[in-house]
């Protein structure tokens, strides 16, 4: 199948990186699907490693491409951080709610614990 992404040109000639789709077929459900869980896996293994609690179910049986964490403290302050931080996130409630899919990369989704920073 090859690399998951490929390298564009717009219209107005900027160059940007976009994952390579297979829409309509089983095989691009699955590669999508696959490429947004390993998103989430590096979301969830790095907010714990930074000392956040994740409250998302982490039951294999209930994988989702969603993630939600619970931040201490004033959790509105934390969500406005990251969005003038321009990560787009979501606030659940008392929590943070990530939503990664097919065309984001690892870095975007690790912007969310590097605008939070360490919670120990």
């Amino acid at each position: 199948m090859g690399s998951l992404w490929k390298i564009s040109q717009n219209g107005s000639g900027r160059t940007f990186k976009s994952p390579r789709r297979f829409w309509g077929t089983q095989e691009g459900f699955t590669s999508n699907f696959q490429h947004t869980l390993h998103l989430t896996d590096g979301l969830i293994a790095d907010l714990q490693r930074r000392g956040y609690e994740v409250v998302s179910n982490l039951d294999p049986a209930h994988l989702s491409a969603i993630v939600s964490f619970a931040v201490p403290g004033d959790v509105r302050a934390a969500h406005a951080r990251l969005r003038e931080a321009k990560v787009a996130v979501s606030l659940r409630e008392s929590y943070i709610r990530v939503s990664p899919h097919g065309y984001n990369t690892e870095d975007e989704v690790l912007r969310v614990g590097e605008v939070l920073g360490n919670n120990f």
